[in-house]
């Protein structure tokens, strides 16, 4: 994790080391998560390999990701993000590659719509909002 501009996968086996590093950005991030996930859910299913935890430089960001496989396509899903976002934005290109590397064919997200305003210029598009409503 020399360069700060470097995005690094981080195996399970090192979840025990860097989670103090990374649980507040993956907390703040869950801040607008809808309540599926909470911090542990998270770190359980990175050390079980359903979702990958990248950190950027020295801990200045971290994200989690996990793959989805549609019945005609296979997704990089964006979970959270949380730290220093004008260098994360950079690092796009990166995350495409080891996505495309796993037979991904799209990044996604599902967020809140300021992350697709945010993206525009960067060529994402909205192409639907996930809205919801508790009935029981």
């Amino acid at each position: 994790m020399s360069s700060p501009d470097l995005l690094e996968a981080v195996a399970p086996e090192r979840l025990p080391e860097l989670w103090p590093k990374v649980a507040p950005f993956i907390k703040d991030a869950l801040a607008f998560n809808p309540g599926d996930l909470g911090l542990a859910d998270i770190a359980e299913l990175v050390m079980r390999g359903r979702m990958q935890l990248w950190v950027l430089g020295n801990v200045r960001a971290a994200c989690v990701t996990e793959l989805v496989v549609y019945p005609r396509r296979k997704v990089c899903r964006l979970v959270t993000f949380a730290g220093d976002l004008k260098r994360a934005r950079r690092l796009e290109e990166q995350m495409a590659a080891w996505a495309t590397s796993q037979g991904a064919t799209q990044l996604e997200i599902i967020g809140r719509r300021g992350w697709a305003r945010t993206l525009k210029a960067a060529g994402w598009r909205e192409v639907a909002t996930i809205v919801r409503k508790d009935i029981a």
